[in-house]
C-alpha cells in the first residue's frame, strides 16, 4: 500500500477515535447536570405545595357550639342556715328576758356603779342563759333620739334596772329592781339581790 494512502487512513482513524472520546466525555458531563436540574425542579415544586396547604387551627366556639357553661356547685347537705336570718326570726318569736339599765346622758358615780355591778352580776351568774339567748343585757340612754318613749312607758323618774319578758316582739310583763339604789354600797348584797330577782323572773 502506498505510503500516502496508509498515512491518510491512519490520520482518519485518529480523528475517529478522538471524536468518539470527546462524544463520550460530553455525555458523562451532561448526565449529572441533568440529574441536578431534575432535583432542582423537584425541590422548587415541593415548597409551593407545602405553602399552599391549609394551616391547622383550633375550632371556634361558633363551629363547635357555645362555650361550656360553668358547673354549678351543689349545695352541701346538712349545711346550717344563715344565723342572721333564722336566728333573728327565732329570737323574735322565742320567749326571752331582757335586763335593761336605763340612764341619762349626764351620769354620776352612783349611776355608773349600779350599771357596772348589775352587768357583772348577770354575766357571772347567768352564763348559760346569756349564751343561749334566753337572757340579754342592754344599757340604754333614754335621752338619745328614739329612746324617749321608755321614760313614759316604764315611769322612769331616775336611772333604773328593769327586767322585761319579751315574746313575739311584744313586752309581756316587766319588773323594776328598786333596791339597787340602797344596795349600791354593798356589792355582795347588790349581787345576790340582782341574781335572785332575775332567776325568779326567768322562772316565771
Amino acid at each position: 500500500m502506498p505510503s500516502k494512502v496508509r498515512n491518510g487512513l491512519l490520520f482518519f482513524g485518529i480523528l475517529v477515535v478522538a471524536g468518539g472520546v470527546a462524544w463520550f466525555s460530553g455525555i458523562r458531563r451532561e448526565a449529572p447536570r441533568a440529574e441536578s436540574a431534575a432535583d432542582g425542579s423537584l425541590m422548587q415544586r415541593q415548597p409551593s405545595s407545602f405553602n399552599n396547604a391549609p394551616i391547622p387551627r383550633e375550632p371556634s366556639e361558633a363551629e363547635t357550639g357555645a362555650a361550656e357553661a360553668p358547673v354549678a356547685e351543689a349545695p352541701i347537705a346538712g349545711e346550717p342556715p344563715n344565723p342572721s336570718e333564722a336566728g333573728g326570726q327565732a329570737r323574735e318569736t322565742a320567749r326571752r328576758v331582757i335586763a335593761y339599765y336605763f340612764h341619762r346622758t349626764i351620769r354620776c358615780p352612783t349611776c355608773l356603779s349600779i350599771e357596772a355591778q348589775a352587768q357583772t352580776a348577770l354575766e357571772t351568774g347567768f352564763v348559760e342563759e346569756l349564751s343561749a339567748g334566753r337572757l340579754e343585757w342592754h344599757a340604754i340612754n333614754i335621752e338619745e333620739p328614739g329612746n324617749e318613749h321608755f321614760e313614759q312607758e316604764y315611769q322612769l323618774d331616775r336611772q333604773a334596772l328593769v327586767l322585761m319578758e319579751v315574746q313575739d316582739g311584744q313586752v309581756q310583763r316587766y319588773q323594776k329592781l328598786e333596791r339597787v339604789w340602797e344596795l349600791v354600797e354593798d356589792p355582795a348584797g347588790f349581787r345576790d339581790y340582782v341574781r335572785a330577782e332575775t332567776s325568779a323572773f326567768l322562772g316565771g
